[in-house]
């Protein structure tokens, strides 16, 4: 379970509470020197009879002790606060809505959490980063990244630790089930009618290989959960594992495995997908074998959904009758767990709607379009790796 915000200041490791306490330790010194010189000047010195009255000497001189150290301690808290707010504010501010806690938390208390990677691209790898900030400060993004970011979410991205799978100008291409062909990224993503994609290739623009960019194959070295999706399954999601040495370091990674399916199904991509075909697509296209699939159990509100079956995009579901699909039980477990393709399935709300302005190219002029759709909750996402992190299914997996 996650930490409440508040709380986070006195999380071991901060670095914050010793500091704090030297600040007290040293107003208290500076404060009883002030009070020895004070009462040597109020012993020998005569005053005006005003500071008979503004030290309280007619009340009890311990009632005036804790009168005066709880004025003292609010005003020292009230003049840290407020200097805090004004040195930091510059840096603040380019960090978005982040509070200050959130970013030492995530710097200090999670710099020996774990190492996780996200495979994706788009808006779902936007939302992944910023649904699994809060499990560790060792974060990052591997995306193809050719298009231009075509959402706010998308122009996020440029704040986080975000790699390319490949320095060269790639090329992505997609035949569907009906043997059309798909000659850009763009055509991809864009494609929104017609037969599902059946398999997706990636070389580089004049021909040949693509090189994979050697920081990216470092981190997925050493990550230990790489999670990869949500977004355009054949647009965004497998083209980076395409890159043959980023699909090789993946599949020689000992890291858990975690894919992150849709909640709806796309039209002219993903037609009538279920979580299987999302799992077969990625291990078979990019010969990985994914360990875990996150899957959204909620279903949306029949107004938002009846918007998205008029454009043929249905909620991604699970046939529990699907060839594979298989239930397991272990032997230090009363529990049965559904596989499919060989990988845990593991059910959690997901889901969220929200306002997004996609921004579009019309004739050289970049207007925007605000629209209602479902994404992946960040928060809640977070919230499921966390739990499936600390499962039973996660350590059975691990001792398979």
């Amino acid at each position: 379970m996650a930490m409440r915000p508040d709380l986070r200041w006195f999380f071991v490791g901060m670095g914050v509470k010793r500091w704090v306490l030297a600040l007290l330790v040293g107003i208290a010194m500076v404060s009883i020197g002030i009070g020895y010189l004070l009462v040597t000047i109020y012993r020998q010195a005569p005053l005006p009879e005003v500071f008979y009255w503004l030290t309280l000497q007619f009340i009890d001189r311990w009632i005036r002790g804790v009168l005066f150290i709880g004025a003292g301690l609010a005003l020292t808290a009230f003049a840290i606060i407020r200097l805090n707010r004004s040195l930091l504010q510059p840096f603040l501010a380019t960090t978005g809505d982040e509070r200050l806690v959130d970013i030492l938390y995530r710097e200090k208390a999670l710099r020996n959490a774990p190492v996780i990677v996200c495979i994706g691209g788009g808006p779902g790898l936007s939302i992944a980063l910023r649904g699994l900030k809060n499990l560790t400060a060792n974060l990052w993004g591997i995306t193809l990244g050719q298009g231009p970011a075509r959402t706010r979410s998308e122009l996020g991205l440029l704040r986080d630790r975000v790699l390319r799978a490949s320095d060269d100008e790639v090329v992505v291409t997609a035949t569907t089930v009906d043997g059309q062909r798909l000659e850009s990224e763009t055509a991809i993503l864009q494609r929104t009618s017609g037969e599902p994609v059946r398999r997706v290739e990636v070389q580089r623009a004049g021909g040949g290989v693509p090189e994979a960019n050697a920081e990216a194959v470092d981190v997925i070295t050493k990550a230990d959960i790489l999670v990869i999706g949500p977004g355009d399954l054949f647009g965004s999601v497998i083209p980076p594992l395409l890159v043959p040495d980023i699909a090789e370091a993946v599949r020689r990674s000992n890291a858990k495995k975690v894919f992150v399916c849709n909640i709806m199904t796309q039209a002219g991509k993903t037609s009538g997908f279920t979580v299987a075909d999302h799992v077969h697509a990625i291990q078979s296209l990019a010969k990985i074998q994914v360990d875990y699939i996150l899957v959204n159990k909620r279903p949306p509100n029949e107004k938002l959904l009846a918007a998205y079956l008029d454009k043929k995009q249905s909620q991604v579901v699970f046939d529990p009758n699907a060839a594979a699909l298989s239930r397991v039980t272990f032997a230090n477990s009363a529990d049965k767990f559904m596989l499919i393709e060989g990988a845990f399935l593991v059910e959690a709300d997901l889901m969220t709607d929200m306002r997004e302005e996609l921004f579009i190219d019309r004739e050289g002029r970049d207007v925007h379009k605000s629209l209602t759709v479902i994404r992946h909750d960040p928060e809640k996402l977070g919230a499921a790796l966390s739990d499936l992190i600390n499962s039973e299914a996660w350590r059975l997996a691990a001792a398979k």
